[in-house]
């Protein structure tokens, strides 16, 4: 995650993808962070974690512009080309 924010400083980037569940960080607090950081940045968060529907809607409300659950990660390049297209 402090990789991801260090390389938003220095390059535009378009899109992240984001675990919500990730070791040593709080995923719903990075898309905070990295929403501020870029805030034109499309975020998609990701999760397979047992309350996946529930801190997939929080993340929303942080600043994700999409989710899925990680049983759904077929469809993150179409979910990624409408996004970015938009």
């Amino acid at each position: 995650m402090k990789q991801g924010l260090l390389r938003l400083r220095s390059q535009t980037v378009h899109g992240i993808v984001l675990d919500i569940v990730m070791p040593d960080r709080d995923g719903l607090q990075g898309v905070e962070d990295l929403k501020k950081a870029a805030p034109k940045t499309k975020i998609v968060t990701v999760s397979g974690a047992r309350d996946a529907e529930e801190f997939l809607t929080v993340s929303g409300y942080l600043g994700a512009d999409a989710s899925l659950l990680k049983s759904q990660v077929a469809s993150l390049s179409t979910l990624l080309d409408l996004l970015l297209d938009s």
